[in-house]
């Protein structure tokens, strides 16, 4: 399985430079072992019997964020010849994993996995909060999506969302199904996310509905990116919950007979905001425009911060924090937080949960917006 990134693993010169400047993992722990190249090089070592699978590997392998900042700093990309080694580090956590190796901390998410078909356990009360909120509109063939990790680290955002979709006459149909697989996938369970993921495009396409909107930027990825990838189809269009926002409230769309000037049934508050690029939104997805367009209009100020765009530095990690301990976590977060507070913001805005539930956790908890909040705490219903 290994040998198709051997073009990656050839061209990967091990200049332990650019790669190892963006590595959050290595800014915290400055452990060698951990460099994007260093476990570009463990992998030829395994490919060349050079190296026993144990848990030893297996423990570098889970110091890795997913942030794919190593791609955006790599030398290789930098000459327009991308390098991307989280796939790589993912691929040899499902070899490990497949040989029966597994540390304690993959042993427990195996457990979680069996039991609940996801990482987060039983979400299902949050769920049913969710699905309370949805009173009033039409449904007009949307299904909405929340997946497991939103549910279970920031349930604020889909209720924002949905009061925000019924004060505009859209009541979408909520999805029982809750995960895609793609963290699953991420952390060396690659059979059980496939299974997974077959099992949500089922469930998806029998729905009777011509548009998906995705709460989350990862699932989002997952569903229009990963999915083609392990030959999965999605018979809908696949919308962004943000690219859903920014057409139903900020261009005039005739399919929901808005006016064409519909942003002014917002308000511009107080103080300063910016917004945290999160690692699927910036450098998988490569979505930059659209949160700023939702957000500028709601303040009266916005800056951006000293990273930000495809080089923002990551607030948590962008998939599951297997492996990973609270100290790494709380530094990972800090290390951003501190580029935050340079600009001493009224308010911090983010697309993504973990890094939502980091800002959270580790900041100022009154200051945290997701855009769903921010939209919704700036809304005037004009008719009463």
């Amino acid at each position: 399985m290994l040998d198709k990134y051997k073009d990656l693993m050839e061209d990967c010169s091990m200049c332990n430079d650019q790669c190892v400047y963006g590595c959050p993992a290595f800014t915290i722990n400055r452990t060698t072992t951990v460099y994007p190249g260093r476990k570009v090089y463990l992998a030829r070592c395994i490919i060349k019997n050079e190296i026993e699978l144990d848990e030893n590997v297996q423990d570098v392998l889970y110091q890795c964020c997913s942030c794919g900042l190593c791609k955006t700093f790599c030398l290789y990309g930098i000459k327009g010849k991308p390098r991307d080694p989280v796939p790589l580090i993912q691929e040899i956590r499902h070899e490990i994993i497949k040989k029966g190796i597994k540390s304690d901390f993959v042993k427990e998410a195996e457990m979680r996995i069996k039991e609940f078909g996801n990482l987060y356990g039983d979400v299902s009360n949050v769920l049913k909060e969710v699905k309370a909120i949805n009173k009033s509109g039409k449904n007009e063939g949307i299904i909405y999506l929340v997946d497991a990790e939103v549910l279970a680290l920031s349930p604020e955002i889909p209720k924002a969302a949905i009061q925000l979709m019924n004060k505009k006459n859209v009541k979408p149909i909520i999805s029982d199904m809750l995960e895609t697989g793609y963290d699953i996938k991420a952390i060396g369970f690659l059979d059980e996310a496939v299974s997974i993921a077959k099992n949500t495009a089922d469930y998806l396409n029998n729905l009777s509905a011509s548009k998906l909107i995705v709460s989350s930027p990862k699932a989002f990825y997952a569903l229009t990116e990963w999915y083609k990838e392990i030959n999965i189809e999605i018979n809908k269009e696949v919308i962004l919950e943000t690219d859903f926002f920014r057409n139903l409230l900020i261009v005039h769309h005739s399919e929901y007979k808005l006016r064409p000037l519909d942003i002014q049934n917002f308000i511009k508050n107080e103080g300063l905001v910016v917004y945290h690029d999160g690692s699927f939104m910036a450098r998988y997805l490569k979505k930059f425009d659209t949160p700023r367009m939702l957000v500028k209009p709601l303040f009266t100020r916005f800056e951006e911060l000293r990273t930000s765009r495809e080089e923002a530095r990551p607030l948590a990690p962008a998939v599951y924090p297997l492996g990973l301990s609270e100290d790494y976590l709380k530094k990972l977060a800090n290390n951003r937080i501190a580029d935050i507070m340079e600009l001493k913001p009224d308010y911090v805005v983010t697309s993504d949960s973990l890094s939502y539930a980091a800002l959270k956790k580790y900041w100022e908890k009154d200051k945290v917006l997701s855009i769903p909040e921010a939209l919704l705490m700036s809304f005037v219903d004009m008719e009463k």
